[in-house]
């Protein structure tokens, strides 16, 4: 393993050598070349922090969160990068880039407006008006502006992409595309996941299919589970919208930020005993630096690594954990309406035993994607049987989803609703007051889902409507 670290080590110092050798004006080592202006359009609008609920100039309805990093100076025209998140929590959403756009220099704006449960076309609307709002306010560089989203925001980010020629890159992260649609467009797609999120699977798919393809993807993964990604897995994923920037802009070079990028890479290759990561983390480096570096003999490694015995017999033990996971997933989607809630407590009981049994990480990562699994399935067929008024249905999708995920906000919401539509007040205030101690605070849905009117009237819905309102 050292051998082949020495040839990568070997690779990066080639190219540092080579890179000094060129006469091309380079540019600061974490960012890339800026766009001058001779005139200059000023907002005030402070640098440095999160903006909170910035009204959208040319449509008042729609807010966002902004950051601008410190170093803008309103005569630098600077890349931007439009934010989703799935339950419309600009303040996650931001605090998830801002360190990363402070680093890298980009404009962050998340939207206040747009969650799970909207019509793409609309979110892409919405995003579109952000954009419109960041451009007459800032100095934003039109060639680099693009989205980002978790969960259901990063379906919409990548939609946006795909009916938009404007969305040169997506950062998408716990998600892929949206409804399964075939993208036609070309941009550049940096994939997120964590190893205990259910969609684990589907990006794995994903860009396995767009690499073959050769769509500019890749694809971070974390120990994580579906949520938000850290601060390092949102630094790489925008750094790979930088090198793709640079690899379509063969004029612009930025050889301290190449090399800086090759050297984290090099060190994560070293530091890592996970043969998969480690896999992985070459493949990134090809896919990151590709016509914009030499990776010629960083394939030449990837090609021996894959060839020792090792590896082999991990990557046969991990694909069989994989295909056994699919299986499962595939039963438990065509079983979910037909069986038993005594046969779901079973498989939810067998989940949680065999992931307290092993210390086999892999294993342990996907027992904890089928329960999440099981949770996402119970969240999407009650919603649905609560909105066309198959209650009876609904009880025993929402009892399976609360064996499955009992502290989840949005479970106790749809009970909620459940015993409103039963008309049983006093239970629907009971599993409200729970949904919002677990941290539901889609406030503008509950006051507006139908399912729950016939409690619109009563001084408790009143006064936590009020209290809501008055904290938000």
């Amino acid at each position: 393993m050292n051998r082949l670290i020495s040839f990568l080590f070997v690779a990066i110092v080639l190219y540092a050598c080579n890179s000094e050798k060129q006469d091309k004006k380079d540019s600061t080592p974490e960012n890339l070349p800026q766009k001058e202006s001779k005139s200059v359009v000023k907002d005030s609008l402070k640098k440095g922090s999160v903006i909170k609920a910035l009204s959208a100039r040319n449509d008042q309805s729609i807010s966002y969160d902004l950051y601008i990093p410190s170093s803008y100076n309103y005569k630098t025209a600077l890349p931007a990068i439009v934010l989703f998140d799935a339950h419309a929590n600009s303040e996650l959403a931001i605090n998830s880039f801002k360190n990363t756009a402070e680093k890298r220099n980009y404009i962050v704006a998340a939207s206040n407006s747009s969650k799970n449960g909207m019509p793409f076309d609309l979110t892409a609307t919405i995003g579109n008006k952000i954009i419109n709002d960041l451009k007459a306010r800032l100095y934003v560089d039109p060639s680099r502006i693009y989205a980002g989203g978790f969960s259901g925001g990063a379906r919409a980010a990548v939609y946006m992409a795909e009916h938009s020629y404007d969305i040169k890159g997506v950062v998408a992260c716990g998600a892929g595309l949206p409804n399964n649609e075939k993208l036609n467009n070309t941009f550049a797609l940096a994939g997120i996941v964590g190893k205990y999120d259910f969609n684990y699977l589907e990006m794995l798919g994903l860009n396995k299919s767009l690499n073959r393809s050769g769509f500019p993807s890749c694809l971070i993964t974390w120990d994580g589970e579906h949520e938000w990604p850290g601060d390092e897995q949102i630094d790489m994923s925008v750094l790979f919208l930088d090198m793709d920037y640079l690899r379509s802009h063969k004029n612009i070079r930025n050889d301290s930020a190449v090399n800086a990028a090759q050297q984290y890479f090099y060190s994560k290759i070293e530091a890592s005993d996970d043969l998969i990561e480690k896999n992985q983390l070459f493949d990134n480096y090809i896919l990151f630096f590709k016509n914009i570096a030499p990776v010629d003999s960083i394939v030449r490694v990837l090609e021996n690594f894959r060839k020792q015995s090792d590896f082999q017999k991990e990557l046969q033990y991990q694909q069989g954990v994989l295909a056994e996971e699919e299986k499962v997933k595939q039963l438990f989607f065509n079983s979910f309406v037909s069986q038993s809630v005594d046969w779901w407590i079973n498989q939810i009981d067998n989940i949680r035993k065999k992931y307290k049994a092993t210390d086999e990480e892999a294993r342990k990562q996907s027992y904890a994607r089928r329960l999440g699994y099981v949770s996402i399935l119970g969240y999407s067929h009650s919603d649905n049987a609560l909105s066309s008024g198959q209650i009876d249905y609904a009880g025993k999708f929402l009892e399976v989803y609360h064996y499955a995920d009992p502290n989840n906000p949005d479970c106790s919401y749809l009970w909620s609703c459940f015993h409103a539509l039963k008309g049983d007040t006093t239970k629907s205030i009971g599993t409200m007051k729970n949904a919002v101690l677990l941290g539901f605070n889609d406030w503008d849905k509950m006051k507006s889902d139908s399912r729950l009117s016939v409690l619109f009237k009563t001084k408790y819905y009143k006064q936590l409507v009020d209290s809501l309102d008055k904290n938000r």
